[in-house]
This record gives C-alpha cells, structure tokens and sequence, in this order.
C-alpha cells in the first residue's frame, strides 16, 4: 500500500497554520495544570455529545457526566457513552506508542464499551456494509458509499498500519497529511459493523497527539465534520475512489481535514484565551461563567440560584461579561439566557 499525497498552496498554509499553534501551545499555553485537566475533562464530554449524536446514540449532556462517572454497569446507550470517554482518556495515555491492527480492534472494542473484566478485541466485520450518509441532524441524505468487502478487510487493515509507521518513522510526507490520508482509509473501509466514524476521530486524536499537537484534547475534534457534513461526504466521495489503488486523488479529503484542524484549533486558542481573561473574573463572575459552560446556557433566574447573587448584582455582572465578549446574550426579557459565545 502507498498513497500518492499531492498538495496545493492552500494544503500548504493550513498546514503551516496548525505547526504555529502547535508552538504557541508548547508548555500548555501558561494555563495551570489543574485547570488543563478539567479543560480536558470538558472537552471529553463535549466530544462524546458529539459522537453519540453522529452515531445514532441519544444522550444528554447530563446522562454522560453521569455515566462517565464510574456508575453502575446500565444500558448499552450508557456503556457507550463510559466507552467512548475511556477511549479518549486511552488515546491521550497510549499516543506514544505504535499503532498496529490489535490497536484498532482494542480502541473499537473500547468505544462500544466492551473493556470489562473480559475484554476482548473487536472482531473485524464479516458482513458487507454500505456507509449511509446522514445530515447533522441525524436524517438520512439519500447517499450510501460502498466500503470494502469483508475478506478485504484484515489483510488492508495491516497494509495500513504499516504504511502509516513507516511514514511517520520515515518523515518523507508530513505527519497531519499521513494522519489524513489514514483517517480517510479507515473510513473508506470501515472495518467494523459499527462504531467506524467513532474510531477514527479517536485515532486522529491519538495520532496528532503522537505527532506533537498537544493541544488536541483541549476542544472536541468532531465539531467541524458534524457542522460540515455535506462537505465531509462531498469530499470522501471525491477522494475514495481508487484510495486502494494508490491512485485516489487526496486533496479534497485532505483540504477538509485540514479546515477541520484549523477550526478545532482555533477554538482551543479561544478557550485558552477564556482561561488568561478568567484571572481577572471576580469570584461571582468565574461561577457565572462556569456555570454556562456547565449548562450550555442559562437564563437570570438559573445563575440567581446558583451563585445565590441577587438580581441586581447579577445582572450588573451578566452585563460587564456580555460588554467583554465572554458571554453571549440571546433573546430579550424574560427569555432572555446566556451562553458561552458560539466560537468557543
């Protein structure tokens, strides 16, 4: 297996765009420790409300806190959610080490929730499997993408990992345009029954990490492709063809995954902006805002009873945060709530 990777000027700036970040990044951008592990931890979240919408999986914000908590073994919904949110924490623990087909198999047997005391590794799929497309909102986009036969499987999933050590051992292509080419592959073939589009973005996680973007578990990759997704399924439609082969034309993919990177890294630059600015809340203000975050938002009477201000002061407060741009404001009078604003 060997993709031919071509790339054009605006391939070449975006790329350039997330090594400068990669460097401010460098030392966690002057944010404590403690508070980068809980900007990890939300991000976690944030990313498995993502997944399990993508994934046809329907949950709340507040059915994941809980389920990632360690709670009692419940329904498959919930062993899930604890699945994915244990993948993330592996992909971030495990991003040094090398990547092989077991690691594939153990990452997917993770995200369905299958790392108890029997674990075992995914099965690769012995069906064939069309790849349905599917809106942001769940609804199906009339569109169905061929993957590979199932005897096709085993043997290309270990041409694939293979390739993907030797290129970043040997450097010849740039390691954000390997880790596309990989992450367009894995979708391509979606060796398993389900759970693929999961997969993958916990690989591109675990890779990036691997390749030096630290930054990458401080905001939720999936954000872009689940805003983007007849620009997603426009570009894999364009690059698939002929991907094993070797003569796929990766561009289209690759300008996508690229603008994804670019976006998920500037809202890592805004939260850590966010988190520079917070010094100078005042302790009413740093529970109004954590507050929202908690949320997702909130109206006057919510954040009255939660930071126990009264209306006054808070709406004195709620105002000097919406003058500085740290909060947004929706609505007016009585519907009026607050939210984090939307590039954060």
């Amino acid at each position: 297996m060997n993709f031919q990777i071509d790339v054009d000027q605006n391939i070449l700036k975006m790329v350039a765009h997330l090594d400068h970040f990669r460097g401010v990044w460098s030392g966690g951008a002057g944010i404590p420790a403690s508070r980068r592990a809980r900007l990890r931890e939300e991000a976690r979240v944030q990313s498995t409300l993502t997944a399990c919408s993508m994934g046809g999986v329907a949950v709340t914000e507040a059915e994941i806190r809980n389920g990632g908590s360690g709670d009692a073994e419940v329904s498959r919904k919930h062993k899930e959610v604890v699945g994915f949110l244990n993948a993330l924490k592996r992909a971030h623990n495990d991003s040094a080490a090398m990547v092989t087909t077991r690691t594939l198999r153990d990452c997917h047997a993770t995200i369905l929730g299958r790392g108890d005391d029997s674990f075992l590794p995914s099965d690769w799929r012995t069906t064939p499997y069309d790849r349905e497309a599917f809106d942001s909102g769940g609804s199906a986009m009339g569109r169905v993408f061929t993957t590979l036969p199932p005897h096709a499987v085993p043997e290309s999933m270990e041409d694939l990992v293979t390739w993907l050590e030797l290129e970043l051992h040997g450097r010849e292509n740039h390691p954000l345009l390997v880790i596309g080419a990989v992450s367009l592959a894995l979708t391509a073939a979606s060796p398993f029954s389900k759970g693929n589009g999961r997969l993958v973005w916990v690989m591109i996680a675990r890779l990036m990490e691997r390749a030096g973007y630290a930054y990458v578990p401080y905001a939720g990759l999936l954000t872009g492709e689940r805003r983007e997704r007849t620009a997603y399924y426009e570009a894999l439609d364009r690059s698939q063809n002929r991907i094993w082969s070797g003569d796929a034309d990766l561009r289209p993919w690759l300008t996508f995954f690229l603008d994804t990177l670019v976006g998920h890294a500037d809202r890592v630059r805004f939260i850590a902006e966010t988190e520079h600015s917070s010094t100078s809340y005042s302790p009413l203000q740093r529970k109004i805002v954590e507050t929202v975050k908690k949320l997702g938002s909130a109206e006057a009477g919510l954040l009255m009873r939660a930071t126990g201000a009264n209306r006054n002061t808070l709406k004195d407060n709620l105002r000097r945060l919406v003058d500085q741009g740290n909060l947004e404001r929706l609505g007016k009078r009585r519907g009026t709530r607050y939210r984090i604003p939307a590039e954060f």
